[in-house]
């Protein structure tokens, strides 16, 4: 199939590179101190404001406090897949019902305990209970008086 080439559109190109060119170069050589400072008005939207040196130093440190977050997220993600790569890790969770507890292994799936029995949970709470009381009643033991 042969390509067919418009006249119209080859011709088009040109004038409008040569138009867009003069009216860069006229608008270019326009002097600055024709434009007009806004008016007064138009300081709400405008909102020229003055900063002090120490101003500016404090918000740019901020600024950059704010931008580090995301440096350490990346290098948070970064150090986390690389340790989970090449170190088993057990991160275990601890609840009044024992907690979970997963094994993750490089290469492998994660593996996760199963609960414990209810029988340990109940030793469990028997110990902190007897621990709480302690704390609750030990500031008291010096002073009988106190009830």
């Amino acid at each position: 199939m042969p390509i067919t080439i418009d006249m119209r559109s080859r011709t088009a190109l040109p004038n409008r590179l040569a138009a867009t060119l003069g009216l860069t170069l006229i608008l270019g050589f326009v002097p600055a101190t024709w434009a007009q400072a806004p008016p007064a008005y138009m300081n709400l939207i405008t909102g020229r404001t003055s900063s002090t040196n120490t101003q500016v130093a404090e918000q740019n440190v901020l600024a950059l406090n704010v931008a580090m977050f995301a440096y350490y997220d990346r290098a948070l993600a970064s150090y986390h897949r690389n340790l989970l790569a090449q170190h088993p890790v057990i991160l275990a969770l601890f609840s009044g019902a024992g907690g979970d507890v997963t094994l993750y292994r490089p290469g492998m799936a994660p593996v996760r305990a199963p609960s414990v029995p209810i029988v340990y949970q109940l030793l469990k709470s028997v110990s902190h209970s007897s621990m709480a009381l302690f704390q609750i009643v030990g500031p008291y033991l010096d002073n009988p008086g106190d009830q």
